[in-house]
């Protein structure tokens, strides 16, 4: 991910993040992990280096009560 979006954060000033998936769609706790934490941490590093002053993230968009209790923590690790 570093090598292609590095060039679209470069110059940024603020940068709003809205990655997110489901377990279901990322067929794994793996892979849900994956997206939603070290994507998204992933995002904040590229945006520090292209020198943003603003780093905003939409997190849990649609939570409910049926959400996989372990999921939270991954909310909570951001």
């Amino acid at each position: 991910m570093a090598a292609e979006a590095r060039e679209a954060f470069a110059g940024a000033d603020s940068v709003f993040c809205a990655l997110g998936t489901t377990r279901g769609d990322a067929g794994s706790a793996a892979g849900f992990r994956r997206v939603d934490l070290e994507w998204v941490d992933a995002a904040v590093a590229l945006a520090k280096a292209g020198s943003a002053k603003h780093f905003s993230v939409v997190s849990c968009e649609g939570a409910n009560a049926g959400m996989w209790a372990n999921d939270w923590p991954i909310f909570g690790a951001m």
